[in-house]
């Protein structure tokens, strides 16, 4: 699973969104891997304020990504790409030169933009997933799914949904501090516990990617996350 170029806040963060639907896939016994271009790609790195600012370019360097040998040593049937529009100039660059060197893996992609403007992804991409997207990348990678615009299904009850899954991201130099606090809280794992929203405001396209139906861990599931996270991971927040 990829995720390709910045976004605009440069905070630093581990992608979520892949992060469940690589869960999703591993809970049903498929071997996943997370190469985030997002935050690691050498084009980027220098301009990554999340990244440069927390003072581990040497750490940085240590995890230039070399696409081809990642491909080549996973030796993945299935690439899914997380796209919005900012990045889908590159990521559909990305996907032809993918597509052409690699021509027996399938490619697929979701996100905002092949959410709400699917037609516009090109036919390098086998498949493109509008919505959420853990039920549709499984039906994908085991071949019930019909078509190439797959309409993902809304996860009503998120407290049936894995977690992702940490050991993915901890050794890598994310930014693990919660600025709010200052420096007294250096190792915080980031949650997202909701999705969608009831309201319609104008400036905002949450309810065009992630619908009016707001969900979210139920209280219990989510105190029961904090205090495994705690335990095996020995985080301050």
């Amino acid at each position: 699973l990829f995720r390709s170029v910045p976004l605009h806040l440069g905070d630093s963060r581990p992608p979520q969104g892949l992060g469940f639907i690589g869960s999703f896939l591993e809970k049903a016994g498929h071997i996943v891997n997370i190469v985030d271009l997002y935050q690691f790609d050498r084009d980027f790195i220098a301009k990554n304020t999340g990244v440069v600012q927390q003072n581990q370019k040497a750490s940085v360097d240590k995890l230039e990504i070399d696409l081809d040998k990642e491909i080549q040593e996973f030796k993945p049937d299935f690439i899914g790409m997380y796209i919005h529009t900012i990045s889908f100039n590159k990521g559909v660059s990305l996907a032809k030169r993918l597509k052409r060197d690699y021509p027996n893996i399938k490619l697929m992609c979701g996100g905002p933009h092949p959410t709400v403007l699917p037609e516009t992804l090109p036919l390098c991409f086998d498949y493109v997933v509008t919505g959420e997207g853990e039920y549709a990348a499984l039906d994908i990678v085991e071949g019930r799914a019909s078509g190439r615009i797959i309409k993902g299904t809304k996860v009503q009850k998120l407290d049936e949904l894995p977690l992702p899954n940490w050991d993915w991201f901890l050794d890598k130099p994310y930014n693990w501090k919660l600025e709010l606090f200052g420096d007294s809280t250096k190792r915080v794992i980031p949650l997202n516990t909701s999705r969608g929203c009831p309201f319609m405001c104008q400036f905002c396209g949450v309810q065009e990617v992630s619908g009016a139906a707001f969900r979210s861990i139920s209280a219990e599931k989510l105190f029961e996350i904090v205090v495994d996270l705690i335990q095996k991971y020995d985080i301050d927040g």
